[in-house]
């Protein structure tokens, strides 16, 4: 009587049983990558009850992510392991060809952007569109990551001037990527560091444009506080008034026409960046005291309009906010 002929259980094919049937060691490790999702998903959960259900070969074999990887999850563990494993601190990923501090400035990882500037990172270094890390940072507003950059600036370069100034291949600079997403946190920051208000891109626009064309009233209000051109042309010969208007913007465009029709000849107060109109409005509306010039430590601005007098501001008056 012949030998018993055994019939896989998994493949049903003579030859061979379920435990060495080829198919079925696919199939168990499939099963194993897909247990390994699953505890993966667990554990994002609930760390402690779902690492043991992570088969342990899977545990043992997860690759460590890369340094930009872990600058991108805001991770300071991994991005110093990664500088003591000798990676590239200007390592770049993602579709923009970012680096590492870049992402991290994207995110607002505030951690881990000191960890890169401290083992120095360059944070004038461009992305494929041209952006810096402060570009990134003011465009997503991380108020507290453009801080940090700034500072870094003026201890590396001794100004900060040449990195506000820098522009991306459009010709944009932080400002004006801060002004086109209305981060108005950012903005007060740019300028107070040395800004400059009214740079024009490679379009002609400046900031003021773009806030206007997008309807961006606070946004607008801000850079008319700080003196912003307001009469400034684009390439196609409109000022900001004029796109506001094309958008249908109302607020915007009467904000943008009351500052238009402010004395030419105004200069802000150099006590507290004010903008004047006229000495008449401010007697009115501000209750400015006028006064013949005797103590000169006390005058801010003279009246154009006027001989021998001049305005003085109140103590308690600030600031302007040219409103609706």
């Amino acid at each position: 009587m012949g030998g018993k002929a055994y019939r896989c259980g998994f493949c049903h094919e003579a030859g061979h049983t379920k435990p060495t049937c080829p198919q079925n060691s696919k199939n168990q490790t499939a099963d194993s990558l897909r247990l390994a999702q699953v505890g993966a998903a667990q554990a994002k959960a609930s760390p402690s009850s779902a690492k043991a259900k992570i088969p342990s070969s899977v545990q043992r074999n997860a690759k460590k992510p890369g340094i930009w990887s872990a600058a991108r999850q805001g991770s300071k563990i991994w991005v110093l392991q990664s500088l003591a494993d000798g990676a590239k601190i200007e390592e770049r990923g993602g579709t923009e060809g970012s680096t590492s501090l870049q992402t991290a400035s994207q995110h607002g990882c505030e951690e881990v952007v000191e960890v890169l500037l401290e083992h120095g990172a360059d944070a004038a270094a461009k992305d494929n569109d041209g952006d810096t890390s402060l570009h990134v940072a003011s465009r997503y507003g991380r108020t507290a990551v453009v801080q940090q950059l700034l500072h870094n600036f003026s201890l590396r370069y001794r100004k900060v001037s040449t990195q506000l100034s820098a522009k991306d291949n459009a010709g944009r600079t932080a400002l004006h990527t801060a002004a086109h997403q209305g981060q108005e946190a950012v903005m007060k920051l740019l300028l107070d560091s040395g800004a400059e208000i009214s740079p024009p891109d490679n379009a002609g626009m400046t900031p003021l444009h773009s806030a206007a064309l997008l309807g961006r009233k606070a946004t607008v209000r801000l850079l008319l506080e700080r003196n912003a051109d307001v009469s400034a042309r684009d390439n196609n010969g409109e000022t900001p008034l004029q796109h506001a208007e094309f958008q249908g913007c109302k607020h915007v465009a009467q904000l943008l026409r009351r500052a238009e029709v402010a004395p030419p000849a105004a200069p802000y107060f150099a006590c507290a960046g004010l903008k004047p109109l006229d000495a008449q409005s401010y007697a009115s509306e501000f209750g400015l005291v006028r006064e013949t010039a005797t103590d000169r430590s006390a005058v801010y601005q003279s009246d154009p309009y006027s001989t021998g007098e001049v305005d003085r501001i109140p103590i308690t008056l600030e600031r302007l906010v040219i409103g609706v």
